[in-house]
């Protein structure tokens, strides 16, 4: 069985949010971001491509991260091949 890229970066994504710190401003940005997102699938991390693809044209989240989450989500960045058509 081969993964898409997309299923990849998805896993990813879901990674980078469980180890982000849960009481951060970060995460309180994701909270704000997706309203109609249970607090439940933010903690683990169960976005879809839209929505990664929105936080990664939202400037102000990087903003909004603590410094080791700004570093994982930079990683996180650099190793996603497509970008969501970044």
């Amino acid at each position: 069985m081969c993964l898409s890229p997309l299923h990849i970066n998805l896993g990813f994504i879901k990674i980078f949010v469980k180890t982000t710190n849960k009481v951060g401003e970060g995460f309180d940005y994701l909270r704000q971001t997706f309203p109609n997102m249970s607090e439940a699938k933010i903690k683990e991390g169960i976005f879809v491509g839209p929505q990664v693809k929105q936080l990664f044209q939202d400037l102000d989240f990087n903003i909004e991260l603590n410094a080791a989450d700004r570093r994982d989500w930079v990683a996180f960045e650099n190793v996603c091949p497509q970008r969501f058509g970044k």
